[in-house]
């Protein structure tokens, strides 16, 4: 088993070191149902650089867990987000 020391560097762009966190932020918000934070989490996802195709495995991921109803929720807010037409908060 290799060292943490001996181990290669990931194979992803530097994106990818602050990645981890916003993928998280957005599973548990899909799995809490708010399109709120789903909204938030997913275009905070794209500003560090992640892309849309990597938004939407996240929410395919979050189907067995959470059920299909939510998981097709979640694909709509994130797509809200992709196509730019989220509402902006008052």
């Amino acid at each position: 088993m290799p060292t943490p020391s001996s181990a290669k560097p990931a194979s992803r762009p530097d994106h990818w070191m602050s990645a981890p966190g916003a993928l998280v932020k957005l599973a548990l918000a899909i799995g809490i149902a708010s399109e709120g934070a789903v909204h938030s989490h997913a275009r905070r996802a794209l500003e560090e650089g992640l892309t849309p195709e990597e938004l939407l495995h996240v929410v395919l991921l979050a189907i067995p867990t959470t059920g299909l109803p939510n998981g097709v929720k979640a694909l709509a807010w994130v797509e809200d987000i992709r196509s730019g037409m989220a509402k902006q908060p008052k």
